[in-house]
């Protein structure tokens, strides 16, 4: 987060630690269902889902396209 806000690719105005606290959360509570239920779990679908999630949420904040953040759209 702190790199894509120095090098310009996200908006300063972005809470960078409640963003990381926010994929963390997500990322553990992922972990944490997969541990409980491995054989039921799509831990791949909700990385992916989580992924998404994360992109539309940093969507207003992009300042251009980037491999950090992701491409900016239209």
């Amino acid at each position: 987060m702190r790199h894509a806000i120095d090098s310009r690719e996200l908006a300063p105005t972005i809470d960078a630690d409640e963003v990381a606290a926010s994929v963390l959360t997500s990322l553990r509570g992922c972990a944490y269902q997969w541990l409980l239920d491995p054989e039921e779990f799509p831990f791949e679908s909700a990385l992916t889902a989580e992924r998404r999630a994360m992109q539309q949420r940093l969507h207003p904040f992009l300042l251009h396209s980037s491999p950090t953040t992701g491409s900016r759209e239209a």
